[in-house]
């Protein structure tokens, strides 16, 4: 009933459209120096630590190899490997440009800018990377990007530097989407960057529809990052978090195919409610009863819908109320709008509004099609 997708095709008969799946907060991508051989700049897909070995050996890249077998033993599945060698040889300047990379269009992006043509990268990594200008260069890569989180790595015992939090204080930086990870004293004894082991552990301990909640959290140490502010105080919930939105985006992208009408609101909701209520009966929500964890609205109208992420409230409960948005604005209502936008025509759009309760916070969920 749930499979994990990475690629999402328009079925050509969205009429049999099919119940809408798990699809997870999407794979990491780790970028450094992963040896002297290999392809270098571009992303490669790894399924195993037998592939990252086959597909980069050599000298150097000693302490990303151990990080990416440390993610690999601790419960990482498939990921991306940019590879940067000898990256740390060189001035901080220069290692910046060449790991930021270039934009030259699709095919011909390097670095980090080749990432953008992976709509299926969920959180970044950089084993072994202390550079601060990458830093900086990873943090404004991460606000363009809403779906997409961060671990930055730091020395032993050393907080955040002041630069790094001014750039995650100014309006719209991702601080409750990036991570700070200093080694423990065993990682820094062994020589093994963190990134790796915590989002091994992160990807064992994810949410997974075929197993009970109650399973899940017997898991030891399975990956509690903390971030570095805002709604989410772990990365783990925004993995929850960002689970749920892709999962409603791309398993409701094909309405785009159909006729905006009241038939259609109605279809939408059942299939909505019937994957809540499946991630609810595994454990997913918060709240007792079905009424209590999710709501679901499907509206058919004019009214534009922003993709900016509300400013947050907290409640004397303790609860953070949010409000994302999934798609771009659609047509401006007039005041002539009338009944026609409620049955649909020329200009309307049909707007799916999913508030749910996850543990901590209530959000709400637009996507305009």
């Amino acid at each position: 009933m749930f499979r994990n997708i990475e690629k999402y095709e328009l079925s050509e008969s969205p009429s049999f459209s099919t119940p809408i799946p798990w699809v997870g907060a999407g794979r990491p991508a780790f970028l450094g120096d992963a040896g002297g051989s290999g392809p270098e700049g571009k992303p490669v897909r790894i399924d195993s630590w037998q592939e990252f070995l086959q597909a980069f050996s050599g000298r150097g890249g000693e302490a990303f190899r151990r990080s990416m077998e440390r993610y690999f033993a601790g419960g990482g599945r498939s990921c991306y490997v940019v590879n940067f060698a000898q990256l740390g040889s060189l001035p901080d300047g220069r290692a910046a440009q060449i790991f930021l990379g270039e934009d030259g269009g699709p095919g011909f992006r390097t670095g980090l800018q080749s990432l953008s043509d992976l709509e299926g990268i969920g959180t970044i990594a950089a084993p072994g990377i202390l550079n601060p200008l990458i830093h900086e260069g990873l943090v404004e890569t991460i606000r363009r990007r809403p779906s997409r989180s961060l671990v930055l790595e730091g020395p032993f015992g050393a907080p955040p530097p002041s630069s790094l939090l001014d750039k995650l204080g100014a309006a719209g930086a991702p601080a409750e989407r990036v991570a700070w990870l200093p080694p423990a004293e065993s990682d820094r004894l062994d020589g093994v960057p963190p990134s790796g082991p915590a989002l091994g552990g992160l990807e064992r301990g994810d949410f997974d529809p075929g197993r009970p909640e109650a399973q899940l959290l017997k898991l030891p140490h399975y990956g509690d990052v903390p971030t570095l502010g805002g709604r989410f105080a772990s990365l783990r919930e925004w993995r929850r978090w960002e689970g749920l939105r892709r999962s409603l985006d791309f398993g409701t992208r094909w309405v785009v195919l159909e006729v905006q009408d009241d038939l259609l609101r109605r279809r939408v909701e059942r299939e909505v409610r019937a994957f809540l209520q499946r991630l609810h009966e595994a454990g997913f929500f918060g709240g007792g009863r079905a009424e209590e964890a999710f709501s679901v609205q499907c509206p058919v109208s004019r009214e534009p819908i922003s993709r900016e992420l509300a400013s947050r409230e907290r409640p004397e409960n303790g609860a953070v109320n949010g409000a994302v948005s999934g798609a771009e604005s659609g047509p401006a209502s007039s005041p002539d709008s009338g009944p026609e936008s409620a049955r649909g025509g020329e200009g309307s759009r049909l707007t799916i509004a999913v508030r749910v309760r996850l543990r901590g916070f209530t959000a709400e969920i637009h996507k305009r099609d």
